[in-house]
């Protein structure tokens, strides 16, 4: 038993060391923003800055180190890395030749956050840059785990929709499978009863629907009738206000 229980244990934390980094990464792309007419006086100065935000958040209980954020285009101007409120701004610089911004290191539950600045003709080819932390993209798998630990009830709420979801495919899936298997074996039973016959259905005749002749010809035959019905001969099946008898389809 105790076996089986360290065994369980060791599957827990080989699990957890298999989880993705959990990086919370936002994006939003380059807008203008009108400057005061006092800064564009000079006639060389454009009217609009263009500035785009973006934001790591370590939500995991690692430090990620080596971060990289390469920059799609040139800029206009030199980034702005802030940390978040009251968090550790790790030494970081922009690159130039390869026109990234690195940052040392970025500790468990801190963000880091970077003003860009494209120039007015780049900035509709300014896509979302690709982070990199100690040598490993951050792909769509971190960032879902990042998103699910930041926003833990958006997550529950957008799992529980899609479980309710499903089990509504799955029921209405059932139901028909097993109306299908009903109607199925409907038709194997009448076949059965019935198999010189191409199928009847099942009804039930009261007063003078009961008749003699109309039970001699009964297309499941007499003695099939008699035994539905729990009589052991015709005139018992002649006293009685209702029978089962069989229609032809």
């Amino acid at each position: 038993m105790i076996d089986l229980i360290l065994a369980n244990l060791v599957r827990v934390f080989q699990l957890r060391r298999e989880l993705p980094l959990a990086v919370h990464y936002f994006f939003i792309p380059p807008r203008p923003y009108r400057l005061p007419n006092e800064y564009t006086v000079n006639a060389s100065i454009e009217p609009y800055l263009w500035s785009s935000v973006l934001g790591i958040e370590n939500m995991s209980d690692k430090v990620l180190k080596d971060i990289r954020i390469k920059i799609p285009t040139t800029l206009l101007y030199e980034p702005i890395v802030e940390a978040g409120y009251g968090m550790v701004l790790h030494p970081w610089e922009f690159d130039h030749k390869t026109s990234e911004v690195k940052i040392t290191a970025i500790d468990p539950r801190e963000a880091v956050y970077v003003d860009l600045f494209p120039g007015p003709e780049n900035y509709q080819k300014f896509t979302k840059p690709r982070v990199i932390v100690d040598g490993q993209l951050v792909n769509n798998s971190m960032q879902r785990y990042g998103f699910m630990k930041k926003y833990p009830w958006d997550a529950i709420l957008t799992g529980g929709m899609t479980i309710f979801v499903l089990a509504i495919w799955l029921f209405a899936g059932y139901t028909a499978y097993s109306s299908h298997l009903k109607s199925i074996d409907n038709d194997y039973i009448r076949q059965a009863m019935a198999p010189n016959n191409p199928g009847c259905s099942m009804v039930v005749l009261r007063g003078d629907e009961i008749d003699e002749d109309r039970i001699l010809n009964d297309p499941l035959g007499v003695g099939i009738v008699l035994h539905i019905n729990k009589v052991s001969s015709v005139d018992q099946l002649l006293k009685k206000k209702q029978i089962i008898a069989c229609k032809p389809d």
